[in-house]
């Protein structure tokens, strides 16, 4: 049985970055939520990075990422 590639998000940020910025660009209306002082909506993209990257990626350095875009 073949093992599938994980990604080391902890040790290449450029591919958390990446990530984050498909995640972003895929939930226009979230982002959209949250510039509007929606603040769960924050949480809902955090979610939606660590769900991707199989819980491999920090939360708290998912959300940090995530508002230096926002």
């Amino acid at each position: 049985m073949k093992k599938e590639f994980i990604p080391k998000f902890e040790e290449d940020p450029f591919l958390l970055d990446e990530l984050i910025d498909t995640v972003i660009d895929e939930n226009p209306k979230v982002m959209l939520d949250y510039r509007s002082g929606v603040q769960s909506s924050l949480d809902m993209l955090v979610r939606e990075v660590i769900k991707r990257t199989e819980g491999k990626a920090d939360a708290t350095k998912v959300r940090h990422m995530i508002l230096r875009k926002l």
